[in-house]
């Protein structure tokens, strides 16, 4: 390319070279191509569908939410999305292109059936109230089944189920009914509340086992706490006719919770108890315990977080090296006992310079 002359005696380019050395791709890689394909437009052009289940029995079925009950989204080509019910009995199925919808279920126990028909457009669809129905017969036709209802909680009143993210951990609690032959009659899962409800067993004399079931810190799969369950004892006596089905009121299930009790925190430099310090400095937290370990002799996990960083550490004592800045600095302990409690503490220390 030959520049041309200006009027001023300097070599200016043609602008055909800016052209060509500013020329900008058609698809910019920031993850994906610049225009959504017609897939992605559908579903951004869809909708969320939530909804709460409930068990219909008795007169108030509204307040017995089913925690864990597997419920399916089905379209009108009959193709499905699998789904589940949190800890408050809640379901999810996001981003669903617009149509029509149903939600069904079909799980041991429980009569199965479905929803009226959903439309889906562009605004969130909610099912405030999905009623399932306990199996009232047998595959006999002649076998009267009936319901076990009761809670499980920890001692001090406190419910077992909980999540936290900060941690990365999170509780349930499975219930089994185990009749006198040793044989599971049936599952459930307590909600947020710790309320259960467990359908489609036969009377008789059941042992109500209740687990802890955690999941983390970190990878791994959830594991049972403790090995040796909570029990109740639920006898054919104790079932009663509410409408057409027969119900059964548990007891209490009390998971012991004094292992995990964290009275105090306390924070030392060579063993002098501090509230202020200087910062950087390092100081040796200790939780105690109203116990150290549970009455099987399980040992309590416990799990710090502190600083800027927040990097999670066990132990039963922690190295808290204070950030190098002035003003309120924050250390987190979360202890889970070995029977299935737990409990979280926060400890402010003051990080200033020496008067």
């Amino acid at each position: 390319m030959i520049g041309m002359m200006n009027r001023s005696g300097r070599i200016g380019w043609p602008l055909i070279v800016l052209g060509i050395s500013l020329a900008l791709p058609t698809t910019i890689a920031l993850g994906g191509p610049l225009f959504p394909s017609e897939a992605d437009k559908e579903l951004m052009d869809g909708a969320n569908v939530n909804g709460t289940v409930y068990a219909n029995i008795g007169d108030r079925p509204q307040l017995v939410r089913l925690a864990g009950f597997p419920v399916s989204l089905r379209d009108d080509e009959g193709k499905l999305v699998l789904g589940q019910t949190d800890t408050h009995g809640r379901f999810y199925f996001p981003r669903q292109k617009p149509g029509l919808y149903s939600i069904i279920w079909e799980t041991t126990g429980w009569e199965h059936g479905q929803s009226e028909t959903i439309i889906v457009g562009s605004d969130t669809v909610i099912l405030d109230h999905v009623r399932v129905t306990p199996q009232r017969t047998g595959a006999d036709n002649q076998t009267r089944l009936a319901v076990l209802r009761g809670k499980v909680i920890l001692e001090g009143s406190k419910t077992p189920t909980f999540e936290d993210q900060f941690f990365g951990v999170r509780q349930t609690v499975e219930v089994e009914a185990i009749d006198r032959q040793g044989r599971v009659q049936g599952r459930s899962t307590a909600n947020w509340a710790g309320d259960y409800v467990i359908a489609g067993v036969p009377r008789g004399n059941y042992d109500v086992k209740a687990w802890v079931v955690r999941a983390g810190p970190g990878p791994g799969p959830a594991r049972r706490v403790p090995a040796r369950p909570t029990i109740a004892s639920v006898y054919d006596t104790s079932f009663a006719p509410i409408g057409d089905i027969d119900l059964a009121t548990v007891e209490n299930i009390v998971i012991t919770n004094r292992d995990a009790k964290i009275v105090t925190v306390s924070t030392t430099v060579d063993g002098n108890e501090v509230e202020k310090v200087w910062p950087g400095k390092t100081v040796v937290c200790t939780p105690n315990f109203s116990l150290k370990s549970d009455d099987a002799g399980g040992k309590n996990k416990i799990l710090w977080k502190a600083g800027a960083s927040d990097v999670l550490k066990t132990g039963d004592t922690f190295e808290w090296t204070l950030d190098d800045v002035l003003g309120q600095q924050t250390l987190h302990v979360l202890v889970l006992g070995a029977q299935g409690g737990y409990d979280r503490r926060q400890v402010t220390l003051f990080a200033s310079l020496p008067r």
